[in-house]
C-alpha cells in the first residue's frame, strides 16, 4: 500500500471512530433522558386507569347489590 492509500484508511478509521463515539452519546442521552420521563407517564397512565377500573368495578358492585336487595 501506499502512504496516501494508508493515510486515507487512517482518516476513514478516525471518521468511524469518531461516528461511534456520536452515535453511542446520542443512545445514552436516549437511554437515560427520553426514557425515563416515557416511563413516568407510562406509570402516571396505569395509576389513572387502575382507580378508574377501580371506581367502575364499586359502582357495579353497588349496582349488583341493590338489584339483590330490591
Amino acid at each position: 500500500m501506499t502512504k496516501k492509500s494508508l493515510r486515507d484508511a487512517d482518516i476513514k478509521i478516525a471518521e468511524l471512530a469518531q461516528s461511534l463515539k456520536l452515535l453511542n452519546y446520542k443512545i445514552q442521552v436516549i437511554k437515560n433522558n427520553d426514557l425515563k420521563h416515557l416511563e413516568q407517564k407510562v406509570d402516571l397512565i396505569y395509576k389513572v386507569l387502575f382507580f378508574l377500573g377501580a371506581g367502575i368495578f364499586t359502582q357495579l358492585l353497588i349496582a349488583i347489590r341493590t338489584a339483590m336487595t330490591g
